[in-house]
């Protein structure tokens, strides 16, 4: 990158620990080697909300020190110390993006990713009409605060509200353990009545239509969720899950670079002339479902493609 400017990532899962996450890597490392730049890209090591948060403020202000640092690219786990961080890189004169997680209400320049609050919606629609708009369901997440799951819960319930016949008779979750994502989906298929699920995040939803084949209630209980991957592609296949929402993770990760660069280069009031008034970079979503499972792989390898 000429002039020795530096563009910075600073993430809240490690690729080699997500399938979603590496995309995003690949990416944004795809970008940067289409532009020939180099992206200091920071990943946690720690797992766990608490100790990612401690991490990314200590990074953040690590790079905020940084004269040679011209744009960073963020998805803060924790949305209160995020704003913090994101205020300090402000003043430091650096512009933020946001990208998977936004930080709304923050100084952050925009956000890249999928509209989660729409992917809510489209989730609750879904579910209401596997359920014939009557009957319980259940709320599954990992995460009450990470702020793209609290922003598809919430459209979720937007939606969903507009439905007298259904009752939301739990939000559970809360932890991103695997013993306690277990034990949630345990608890949830053990619940009396249940006729629908809606989980905020893939890992939920796996954890929960294994725990519905426990209980003999695959495909009895209605399924819907966000992320797809491999295993949730099988899931659905055999018709545990009834519906997810795709994002499209490489996307994400080659927009952030590509934005960040052009900030870098021309400066942010340029490029904030291109983007929506929204402050939303909308890297879009696919609805899929066990009819449509290989016409969105096929899409997905095709933008790869296109991309590279």
């Amino acid at each position: 990158m000429g002039g020795g400017n530096k563009i910075a990532i600073l993430g809240m899962v490690d690729g080699a620990n997500s399938r979603y996450w590496k995309l995003i890597e690949d990416g944004a490392a795809a970008a940067a080697a289409q532009r020939s730049i180099t992206v200091e890209y920071h990943r946690p090591q720690a797992l766990g909300e608490r100790n990612v948060a401690q991490w990314q403020s200590k990074i953040a202000e690590t790079i905020a020190n940084d004269p040679e640092v011209k744009a960073v690219g963020l998805s803060m786990i924790d949305p209160a110390a995020g704003a913090k961080s994101i205020e300090t890189l402000s003043a430091a004169g650096i512009p933020c993006v946001t990208f998977d997680s936004d930080v709304p209400n923050s100084n952050r320049a925009f956000f890249i990713g999928a509209n989660n609050r729409a992917a809510g919606r489209t989730c609750a629609f879904t579910v209401a009409k596997l359920i014939s708009f009557k009957g319980k369901i259940i709320i599954d997440s990992p995460s009450y605060k990470v702020n793209s799951c609290v922003e598809r819960i919430g459209g979720f319930k937007d939606a969903i509200g507009r439905y007298s016949g259904i009752e939301v008779v739990g939000e559970v979750g809360g932890d991103e353990s695997a013993a306690s994502i277990k034990y949630t989906a345990e608890k949830t298929a053990a619940t009396p009545g249940l006729v629908g699920i809606f989980c905020a995040s893939g890992g939920s939803a796996k954890a929960d239509a294994e725990a519905l084949k426990k209980a003999g209630l695959a495909g009895k209980v209605a399924l819907v969720c966000v992320n797809v991957d491999a295993e949730i592609r099988e899931l659905l296949k055999k018709g545990v899950i009834h519906m997810a929402i795709g994002q499209r993770p490489y996307s994400i990760g080659f927009r952030l670079v590509d934005y960040l660069d052009q900030i870098a280069r021309n400066g942010i009031d340029m490029v904030m002339r291109g983007i929506p008034s929204s402050r939303i970079a909308d890297t879009g979503m696919h609805q899929v479902t066990r009819d449509n499972i290989e016409s969105y792989v096929d899409t997905l390898e095709k933008m790869q493609r296109d991309m590279e």
